[in-house]
């Protein structure tokens, strides 16, 4: 077959389809990205600008942050450059769906941290509110320790089991690697 006399013009063919092919994938991933990023942004109650160039939606769902014996029920939302902190509003008269409030948008850089080994780790008590649980058990297990920076007190984030804390781990992992390798922190 390469014998062919069209064979070297019907290969470059392919390598240039493949080319364009691969071009229109990458296009389609980033319209979805962006759509996803959109409807995530129209949760808020008030504006949120998350659309950004080169941030991608890598991860989201439904944790429990944890200080001291309360935890409370977040949405958790890891981009490729920040991890954002929302809480739960309840629905309205109006709105029927549950809405999100911004509690933290925070950037990933050399001074994130992720411990995934949590022993005893003495977190400040924080206030009653009205969306915590007082669920104990086994957490430690399943939990991990983020630092944002040396001047902030940790987050302690709990999984409901094991394999919910892997995927959110690699997560984490793969939104951290880029950063940590450009410091050196790897």
């Amino acid at each position: 077959m390469e014998e062919h006399t069209d064979f070297p013009l019907v290969s470059a063919a392919l390598e240039q389809i493949k080319i364009v092919a691969d071009g229109i994938n990458e296009a389609i991933r980033d319209q979805q990205n962006s759509d996803a990023i959109l409807q995530l942004q129209a949760l808020f109650l008030e504006p949120v600008p998350l659309l950004r160039y080169s941030r991608i939606l890598i991860k989201q769902g439904r944790i429990r942050k944890q200080n001291g014996p309360k935890a409370k029920k977040i949405h958790f939302v890891v981009f490729s450059d920040s991890i954002l902190i929302a809480k739960f509003v309840a629905p309205s008269a109006l709105s029927k769906k549950n809405r999100l409030e911004l509690v933290d948008l925070i950037p990933i850089d050399e001074h994130f941290c992720l411990q995934e080994r949590v022993t005893e780790v003495d977190l400040a008590n924080d206030d009653s509110d009205e969306d915590t649980d007082n669920k104990t058990g086994n957490e430690d297990s399943n939990a991990v320790i983020v630092t944002t920076d040396p001047n902030s007190e940790p987050m302690r984030l709990v999984f409901p089991d094991e394999d919910s804390k892997a995927a959110w781990i690699a997560a984490i992992k793969k939104a951290t690697t880029p950063v940590h390798s450009i410091f050196g922190l790897l």
